[in-house]
Parts: structure tokens; C-alpha cells; sequence
């Protein structure tokens, strides 16, 4: 038997649907009948026993031709309903890897949000308080030397006001033997 298979239209339902024939008892009958339509063209007339043998081989061949169908539908049919079986459980299993890869996404998504957030707020505000502090740091030291100069400006003030006065206290009773000479 050979492995040879034909998908040919059932036109005669014309519903399109196919058929799985094997091809090996069909050439054998079409052999066989082009052998009988050559012995009746040729005039040998066979003997009725021999057309009734060959009409019943003909017949055993298209019972096996039939069974041949049969099992090859079932088996085509089974397999059908295991691929859609099949077919159901990677749908299932897509259903649900869409569903990881959703919340997936999903927390990826708040990772990015809060990535995001500390890149554009949390960063600048917190870069802004580090230039702050540093300017702090330096009006903090400005203001240290201002207060040391102050310091020192307010101790020669009161050296120099002490000076004067003293130079003052002296210079008094100097301008008024002055003034006593000069009355």
C-alpha cells in the first residue's frame, strides 16, 4: 500500500468540505477496469464467472478503499480534537503570560514613576539644598571675618577714644594755662 494521499472536493454536498483518500486502491481499480474495458474491446469476451470474480474484487477493493476513508477521517478527527485542546491550553497559557506581562509593565511603570519623581523633584530640591547649605556655609564665614573686623574696628575705636580722651584730660588744663596767660 502506498502512502500517497489525494484531499480532493466532495463537490456532488458542495459544502467545500475535503476528503483524506488513499491513492493506492484507487490506481489498482482504475488498472483493473481499463483491463477489463481493453478484454471486452478486444472482443475476449470473458466468461461470467470470471466478470462475477472480477466484479467482486472490484468490490472487495472499494470496501477497503472505504475503510481505508473511515480510518483515516478518524484518525484525522482525532487529531483535530487534540490540536483545539492543545490550541485551548496555549491560549490559557497566553491569557495568562499577558497577565504577568501586564503587572509586569505595570510595576515596572511605578518603578519608573518613582525613578522619575526623584530625578525631577527630589534631586533638584535636594541639589538646591546642598548649594544652600554651602552658601550658608560661606555667608557663615564671611560673617565671622565681618564680625572679627567689627571686633578689631570697635577695640581701636576704644583705644582711640580712650587716647583722645586722655590726650583730652591733658590738653585741657594745657588750653586753659593758655587762656589764664593770655587774660
Amino acid at each position: 500500500m502506498s502512502d500517497e494521499v489525494e484531499l480532493s472536493d466532495n463537490s456532488s454536498s458542495g459544502s467545500g468540505d475535503y476528503e483524506v483518500i488513499p491513492m493506492g486502491p484507487v490506481r489498482k481499480l482504475e488498472n483493473r477496469i481499463k483491463k477489463l474495458e481493453k478484454q471486452q474491446v478486444s472482443g475476449g469476451g470473458a466468461s461470467s464467472s470470471e466478470l462475477v470474480s472480477d466484479i467482486m474484487d472490484i468490490m472487495k477493493s472499494n470496501q477497503k478503499i472505504v475503510n481505508d476513508m473511515v480510518q483515516s477521517t478518524s484518525r484525522l478527527h482525532n487529531s483535530v480534537e487534540t490540536l483545539i485542546t492543545k490550541m485551548d491550553n496555549v491560549s490559557d497559557q497566553m491569557s495568562g503570560f499577558m497577565e504577568l506581562l501586564k503587572e509586569a509593565s505595570e510595576t515596572s511603570l511605578e518603578e519608573d514613576v518613582s525613578q522619575n519623581i526623584n530625578q525631577s523633584i527630589v534631586n533638584p530640591i535636594s541639589e538646591g539644598m546642598q548649594s544652600l547649605q554651602e552658601t550658608n556655609k560661606q555667608m557663615l564665614q564671611g560673617l565671622g571675618k565681618i564680625d572679627k573686623s567689627l571686633n578689631q574696628l570697635d577695640k581701636r575705636m576704644k583705644r582711640l577714644s580712650g587716647s583722645n580722651r586722655n590726650t583730652k584730660k591733658k590738653r585741657r588744663p594745657s588750653t586753659s594755662r593758655r587762656r589764664s596767660k593770655g587774660d
